[in-house]
């Protein structure tokens, strides 16, 4: 309320806030309201659209008791809330046919869950507003963006993994991948010539030391360990050819 904002919006009869008067009962007449104020300038409404139903409403806009003139007679809460709620409920209506969620009891990972569908479906709207002719000619363009936009999340981490995974679950990876009908690029492997992983003896260093290491110079393709090496990949004499003349091989 400091900010000048305002809330609309229906509540669960369950809620133990909410007063008995004002709950479902057989005694309550059709299309009757019951009205609730507090201090703080929010009202609570009840309206029975038929018996043994009631339908709570909690509003900080509204401060009076005020009803439509028809036959319904349904409270001011209630068009404003009709009037106003389309947005939320066609977002919902949305996420709720194409949804991550998966039944569990953490309010916090359904939380993370709803902000998951929210955001997807908030890409669809950006991408479709600066591309309004991708796939308009098909019905289920959602579908086809979720389904790329997965894709592009999730193969570059397939890819890191199908490396890193013994051979059996390699192939696992890649089946699956190709069930969702995307290919998951091969890891680029490097190549055995420029690092060769076999230890051999530093070339500066004497042989009375035998100081064997895989590190290779970028230049001369010879080992060298890390105290005769100027960077990380290149030898002191290669990094100083006025020093010394190094011998390529």
């Amino acid at each position: 309320m400091q900010k000048r904002l305002t809330i609309v919006g229906t509540m669960r009869v369950n809620r133990k806030e909410i007063p008995r008067e004002m709950l479902p009962d057989r005694q309550r007449p059709v299309y009757s309201s019951e009205f609730g104020f507090a201090d703080e300038g929010v009202s609570l409404v009840s309206y029975v659209p038929k018996r043994n139903k009631a339908v709570v409403l909690l509003s900080a806009q509204h401060r009076d008791a005020k009803v439509a003139s028809d036959d319904k007679a349904k409270p001011e809460i209630i068009h404003y809330y009709n009037a106003t709620k389309s947005g939320v409920d066609v977002l919902d209506k949305l996420i709720r046919t194409y949804s991550c969620k998966r039944p569990s009891r953490r309010w916090t990972v359904c939380l993370f869950w709803n902000v998951l569908d929210i955001a997807a479906y908030n890409a669809l709207v950006l991408w479709i507003t600066q591309h309004p002719s991708w796939n308009s000619a098909k019905s289920h363009v959602r579908r086809l963006f979720l389904r790329e936009l997965g894709t592009e999340l999730v193969s570059n981490h397939a890819s890191r993994r199908l490396h890193q995974q013994p051979h059996g679950k390699r192939r696992r990876i890649q089946d699956s991948g190709h069930r969702a009908g995307f290919i998951i690029p091969q890891p680029q492997r490097p190549d055995s010539s420029e690092n060769s992983p076999v230890r051999r003896r530093c070339r500066d260093c004497p042989r009375s030391k035998e100081s064997k290491t895989p590190r290779r110079c970028d230049v001369c393709k010879r080992n060298v360990c890390k105290e005769h090496s100027s960077t990380l990949t290149t030898c002191a004499s290669c990094a100083n050819p006025t020093d010394a003349v190094c011998d390529t091989v």
